[in-house]
């Protein structure tokens, strides 16, 4: 017995000493291990946006340009529209709709789009309808002009800004519409005129003429 002991003390003693290198190089990737896992977790971060970043996108794509920019540049001066087709259009429907700055009062015809002449009136055109008097304090006349003489209208919806649409008839192949308006300042309106294949769009900013 006395023989075999120092040699289990031997072994173990060699067990021993060669685990403490092990130890020693664990104990250096330990320390090493955080500062290496922090670095990776925060390229992973730095590649991924953050959720202000899609919502920023996400508002720059889906926001329009404000209607002030584009209802800056209308005036309030007369303005002319040819004729597209080559029939004769009836007037079958006229529509009133808001939008954020402005106003529509949409045209909708058969047979093409007329030529149109659109400008602010002192005086209402003559005609059979009474009372003489339209809502609004400002009077945009619309002339359509080579139109079937059958053209004509329901009342339209109205808004705070076109308060009333007006059918004078049609006269020698001149339908007249009158629009009567009004503004916060109580200036008159800028407004613009756009046709299409079969409508004639009159849009009419919520703010007078600058």
């Amino acid at each position: 017995m006395p023989r075999h002991r120092p040699r289990r003390r031997l072994a173990l003693a060699t067990t021993t000493a060669a685990l403490v290198p092990l130890l020693l190089v664990a104990a250096c990737g330990e320390e090493g291990d955080p500062a290496g896992t922090e670095s990776s977790a925060s390229s992973d971060e730095t590649s991924q946006p953050t959720g202000a970043e899609e919502v920023t996108a996400e508002v720059g794509v889906e926001t329009e340009a404000p209607a002030d920019a584009a209802v800056g540049e209308w005036d309030a001066e007369r303005k002319d529209s040819p004729a597209l087709g080559v029939g004769v259009p009836r007037l079958r429907e006229v529509l009133v709709t808001g939008h954020d700055g402005y106003d529509r009062v949409t045209f909708a015809f058969e047979g093409g789009a007329p030529q149109v002449i659109a400008s602010y009136v002192d005086e209402l055109p003559s005609g059979d309808q009474e009372p003489r008097d339209i809502a609004g304090a400002h009077d945009l006349q619309i002339v359509l002009v080579g139109v079937d003489e059958q053209s004509g209208f329901a009342p339209a919806d109205l808004t705070d800004t076109v308060r009333e649409v007006r059918d004078f008839g049609v006269f020698e192949g001149e339908l007249r519409v009158v629009l009567g308006l009004d503004t916060p300042g109580g200036g008159a309106p800028g407004f613009r005129v756009t046709s299409d294949e079969d409508e004639v769009a009159v849009d009419i900013a919520h703010e007078q003429a600058g």
